[in-house]
């Protein structure tokens, strides 16, 4: 019966492999200059919101702080907040951390607007607004509303209203 023997073949020329300055220029190897490449103009867009709080002192005066905020992707451009109190017989104060909000003169409801400026992605604004109500008063309502000049991803966000009502033991 015929055997199997393994006798080692010395190599030749054709069985070397090659080295990259042996191989001849070929589509798949040949450099290729840069070319041109597609931008698209991307839209900024931001998530402005308002949030509030309140509260009532036995002086019969309300402290409303509310927080404009942006929570991004993009930065929000010339923030605005629009806030109204009805129900309040007296505007007192109000302070804002960014920004400077102004009054306008009507006798009610207090209306108030307020330009924050621009609005970094995780920035905010807090605004304090203290008006001063009738000892019979047991409620007031406020609405306020944040809009920027940049796209606003929700616009849910944007807007609050609030019934704050006199509780029994005043803070």
């Amino acid at each position: 019966p015929p055997t199997a023997t393994n006798t080692p073949v010395p190599p030749t020329a054709t069985d070397v492999p090659p080295t990259a300055t042996d191989i001849p220029p070929t589509a798949t190897n040949t450099p290729v200059p840069p070319t041109a490449t597609a931008t698209a103009a991307v839209q900024p867009r931001a998530d402005v919101s308002v949030g509030m709080s309140a509260r009532w002192s036995s002086t019969n005066r309300i402290t409303l702080t509310l927080t404009v905020a942006n929570t991004g992707p993009s930065s929000a451009a010339n923030v605005r907040l629009l806030d109204t109190v009805y129900g309040a017989s007296q505007f007192v104060s109000v302070t804002s951390s960014r920004g400077s909000c102004t009054r306008l003169t009507l006798p009610a409801p207090i209306i108030l607007n307020c330009n924050i400026g621009n609005l970094a992605v995780n920035a905010s604004a807090t605004i304090r607004i203290v008006v001063r109500v009738n000892a019979s008063t047991n409620l007031i309502t406020n609405a306020a509303l944040a809009a920027a000049s940049t796209s606003d991803l929700s616009a849910t966000n944007n807007y609050q209203l609030t019934t704050i009502r006199r509780s029994s033991t005043p803070q």
